[in-house]
């Protein structure tokens, strides 16, 4: 069982990375701050050449993938929280657990339906030629990435 919930949210944090890159968001801190993620934006659609209205629908489902996640996430984090109080009582038994794992479960789920939703949606957006381009410059981030790292990938 616990095999399986660490297979998932491996699962998870490699389509994550994957995605966060697809959407252009590699740049960009979660404070806002400086413009990393918008001059990454703007290099893919320079590189892309993308049209105003692909531009356009790509931001539109970024943001709305972006908020999405974000609730999902939060209500995650709440959710391991409370999966980890329960566990600190001295005379919890699994079955009590057991409805909130299923929720954590529930919810990484969606996570990955999401981020799959997310990258099918791209796919509509792009040319395959573009989408193509897209994953080769998402694969030589991550070489990039990883060799700052010391070869370590994710």
């Amino acid at each position: 069982m616990m095999r399986k919930y660490k297979t998932a949210i491996a699962v998870i944090v490699v389509v994550l990375a994957m995605t966060a890159n697809a959407f252009g968001e590699t740049g960009c801190d979660f404070k806002g701050k400086g413009d990393k993620g918008k001059k990454a934006r703007e290099n893919i659609t320079r590189e892309l050449n993308l049209t105003a209205d692909q531009d356009k629908r790509l931001t539109e489902e970024r943001t709305a993938s972006r908020e999405a996640m974000t609730a999902l996430f939060s209500s995650l984090k709440e959710k391991k929280n409370e999966l980890k109080d329960a566990l600190a009582k001295p005379d919890v038994t699994r079955q009590q657990v057991e409805p909130i794992m299923a929720e954590i479960k529930r919810l990484q789920a969606n996570m990955v339906d999401k981020r799959v939703d997310g990258i099918f949606k791209v796919k509509e957006i792009l040319t395959p030629e573009q989408f193509a381009k897209l994953e080769t410059m998402k694969d030589k981030r991550m070489e990039a990435v990883n060799k700052r790292r010391g070869g370590k990938g994710r």
